[in-house]
């Protein structure tokens, strides 16, 4: 659902708009760490959002770039994701379907601790992330 609404939302922008990133840095694109995981957690969707700056590293048909080169693409960059949040925000339903593949639900058997033997300090802290299984 989401990828749908960020890819809906770049092409009404007019923003290039490609699956499966090419290059030496793709495979880290894809892999972006842990904040898919601490999202799920959190019971958001998550997405990632890449922008190129050059292909010099690697592209056989792209010049070598200077400095700044990279610098005015980032910027452009910059406006175009800020563009990007702003229009997905705008058109992003206030009700929506429940997520196809449960990001929404991911604490629903997560937590095994007995509510009475539970910290209320610890508790509070992860209200907002977890205060819907833990209420």
């Amino acid at each position: 659902m989401l990828f749908g609404l960020v890819q809906s939302a770049g092409e009404k922008l007019g923003l290039a708009e490609h699956r499966r990133g090419e290059g030496p840095a793709a495979h880290r694109a894809r892999a972006v760490g842990r904040r898919p995981k601490l999202a799920r957690e959190a019971e958001l969707c998550y997405a990632t959002v890449a922008m190129v700056t050059d292909y010099d590293c690697w592209h056989p048909d792209h010049d070598a770039v200077t400095v700044q080169d990279v610098i005015k693409v980032l910027t452009t960059n910059v406006e175009q994701a800020k563009r990007l949040v702003a229009r997905l925000a705008r058109d992003f339903p206030r009700e929506h379907e429940p997520c196809p593949i449960g990001s929404d639900r991911a604490l629903d058997h997560a937590i095994i601790t007995a509510p009475d033997a539970r910290d209320p300090k610890l508790v509070a802290k992860l209200d907002a992330v977890a205060g819907r299984v833990l209420r």
